[in-house]
């Protein structure tokens, strides 16, 4: 029969701790590097291959409306 004394668990709560640490450590490290990668994606404008005036408003069954954008909106887009 195999005694297992408690000097084992001491050691394996370490080694749990330090793997969490190291997780935890790796991940925000990801997540910062894609957040800047992203970023830098973000940064480059969306260059449409038609302008939305040309767009369809009837496509299959669905179909849409033109609505006005409100001035407030476009100064706010001008600026932003």
């Amino acid at each position: 029969m195999i005694k297992i004394t408690r000097s084992v668990f001491p050691s394996t709560r370490l080694g749990l701790r330090l793997l969490a640490a190291a997780l935890l450590l790796g991940s925000g490290i990801m997540y910062r590097s894609l957040s800047a990668w992203r970023q830098d994606i973000a940064d480059d404008p969306i260059k449409l291959t038609i302008p939305l005036q040309e767009f369809p408003l009837e496509v299959g069954i669905w179909s849409g409306v033109d609505v006005p954008i409100p001035d407030n909106v476009k100064e706010y887009m001008k600026k932003n």
